[in-house]
């Protein structure tokens, strides 16, 4: 063996390593390990409702129940359900929440358990329909007391 080559290992200059978008790499603690990032997923493009908004179907619920203390939840509810076909499934819960936001917002008031409408709906619909009332004339003006310089009170003054 006398015809060996002698063979020099040349080392190659270390290569940059470009990391992809989807890894991280980690300290050399965790150099076994990878963590990838998720990418965020696109929003899905939500199809318009195809019931009214829940303010009409409310108002026409209890409008049309015509109870003296005001409707339940519900019987607001089974009207809703009876009179729409194309309702989501939590329909219940979304009902809630906006009973709670109208009588936040004074659209509607809420006694013990019912809804009703506000008062203040039928006086403005009464009294665009009514006509102006005009103001009474003002009161006549009282006399007053007279004092005369010397502190004698004149003969116009009012005990």
């Amino acid at each position: 063996m006398a015809t060996e080559e002698a063979v020099a290992v040349v080392e190659a200059p270390p290569a940059v390593v470009e990391a992809e978008p989807a890894a991280v790499v980690q300290p050399a603690e965790n150099a076994g390990k990878v963590k990838t990032v998720k990418e965020p997923k696109p929003k899905k493009a939500r199809n318009p409702p195809t019931h009214p908004p829940y303010l009409e179907m409310i108002t026409e619920a209890i409008v049309s129940l015509k109870e003296k203390n005001g409707s339940s939840q519900y019987a607001i509810t089974k009207f809703i359900e009876e009179k729409q076909k194309q309702l989501p499934p939590n329909f219940k819960k979304l009902l809630l929440v906006q009973l709670k936001k109208l009588v936040s917002t004074s659209k509607l008031v809420k006694v013990k358990a019912s809804f009703k409408l506000p008062a203040q709906s039928k006086v403005a619909k009464s009294a665009a329909a009514a006509p102006a009332k005009k103001k009474p004339a003002p009161a006549p003006a009282k006399a007053k007391k007279t004092v005369k310089p010397d502190g004698q009170k004149g003969p116009f003054c009012q005990y």
